[in-house]
């Protein structure tokens, strides 16, 4: 007979969608069938506290099993767009020189 999942269980998974959904920019439906695909819940009801312990690292074998590895969703500026921006003279700012620049202009603006 196999154990009910408890809500740790069930938060443990809730996590590893949500981190496959933002990571590697899939749908609910296609990181549940990952979740599926991989032997996360057998091990969950085999051994729950190995589970556990290795939890931030399911989101990467899972991916990884799935062939999702080469989907990440680019954090940083394609790197086309960055060397026509430079080919072309400009500079090239991260989203956080861009929030810091303005945060400087709101401040600037309220003295």
């Amino acid at each position: 007979m196999k154990r009910k999942l408890n809500q740790a269980d069930l938060w443990l998974i809730n996590e590893i969608t949500s981190e496959l959904q933002e990571h590697f920019n899939i749908s609910l439906e296609k990181a549940q069938e990952c979740i599926q695909n991989s032997n996360l819940l057998p091990m969950l009801y085999s051994d729950p506290e190995f589970v556990h312990h290795e939890g931030s690292r399911w989101v990467q074998t899972i991916a990884m099993h799935n062939k999702l590895i080469g989907q990440t969703k680019n954090k940083h500026m394609d790197p086309e767009k960055k060397r026509a921006a430079l080919l072309a003279g400009g500079s090239v700012k991260t989203k956080h020189q861009i929030n810091s620049l303005e945060i400087c202009r709101q401040v600037r603006g309220n003295e």
